[in-house]
Order: structure tokens, then sequence, then C-alpha cells
């Protein structure tokens, strides 16, 4: 028998074992699949360059691609929905972990890295005009 054969009368049959030469089977978890998912469109009239500011919330084009995404996403595995603490990335999990009866999962961690200092709540058509060096 092969180290990745499943063996009758093993438990949990939906896993398969893995015989390892000291003879006890050991449990085989399939990798996990992990998909990501860019938040929808954000409601952004002045063309901020927004970043990591908080009160940035989608748009109504982006609550629709949210659940545009958890709709495309619904018959998918998903065990945990993990997501930037902002709004607009909140609002975007939110939309798929409902789908599977999840809540999403802030994190952090994973909020923007950051941009070239100053950029952060100046219009994009001023950034080239005020920080030419950085273009």
């Amino acid at each position: 028998m092969s180290t990745h054969e499943r063996r009758p009368g093993f438990p949990n049959p939906g896993i398969g074992y893995r015989i390892p030469v000291s003879g006890n089977p050991q449990p085989c978890r399939p990798k996990p699949t992990i998909h990501q998912v860019r938040h929808g469109e954000v409601s952004n009239p002045n063309h901020d360059s927004y970043a990591d500011l908080p009160s940035f919330n989608l748009s109504s084009t982006g609550v629709l691609q949210a659940h545009a995404a958890g709709g495309y996403l619904a018959h998918r595995d998903i065990d945990r929905v993990i997501t930037s603490p902002l709004a607009r990335a909140v609002q975007t999990a939110t939309a798929i972990a409902r789908r599977h009866g999840l809540r999403a999962e802030p994190r952090v961690g994973l909020m923007e890295s950051g941009q070239y200092p100053g950029w952060t709540g100046q219009r994009w058509d001023d950034i080239r005009s005020l920080f030419p060096e950085q273009i």
C-alpha cells in the first residue's frame, strides 16, 4: 500500500491517511485554498489618496461588487474570512462571510503598508505637483 492510500476502517473517511515507516497512520489534511479579494469601489468624490484612512466606505457600486463577490464565492468551501479593519474592506468581507454563515475577522496586520509620506489625504490630481520627485 502506498503512503497516501486510504485504508478502510480508519476514522474520518473524508481525510486521507499516510502510513509512515513506523506503521502508525497519520491524517493527511488537504492544503487550504486562499481566495484573495480586493474591496469594492470606494466612495471618493474628491479623488483623495485615502490609503489607510478609515472613513472611506464602499460606494453603491462597491456594495454591488461586494455582493457579487459573495455570490461568486458562495459555492466555495470557506471556513474563515479575514480582512483589514478599514471600513471598505470589512464591508466587502462581510458580504462574502454572510454567504457562509461566518463573520468577517478584522486584522490590523492586513492594513495597507502606506504610501509616500504626505500623500494620504491629498487629491490625486494634486499629488503630481506637490510631490514631483516621487512620481
